[in-house]
């Protein structure tokens, strides 16, 4: 059985954001460097989406379920006819 966050739980959207940018930041630093890296960059930035979605997700169902896919995230994403940036820039205002 797929194991479910809530909002009132363990984690926020806005966390769950937070770490998606920190992530990606991280990636990119390491993509600027030598070849060596570029496979850890790739897990940083592919994690950082992951985040990123997944806090949307967590926004609009107040609920997410746990797992890796971004197919399956991006595709769940993409079925509500949202606007992810929207939704970043509300969730990021009071930080940024």
């Amino acid at each position: 059985m797929t194991r479910k966050f809530k909002t009132n739980e363990e984690i926020s959207p806005r966390e769950l954001v937070q770490y998606g940018l920190d992530h990606l930041g991280a990636g990119a630093t390491l993509f600027k460097g030598t070849p060596e890296h570029y496979d850890s960059a790739g897990y940083l930035i592919h994690i950082g989406y992951e985040c990123l979605l997944k806090g949307w997700w967590l926004y609009q169902d107040k609920e997410i379920e746990s797992g890796h896919s971004l197919l399956k995230i991006c595709a769940r994403n993409h079925n509500t006819n949202s606007r992810v940036g929207i939704f970043l820039s509300v969730t990021l205002s009071d930080d940024c």
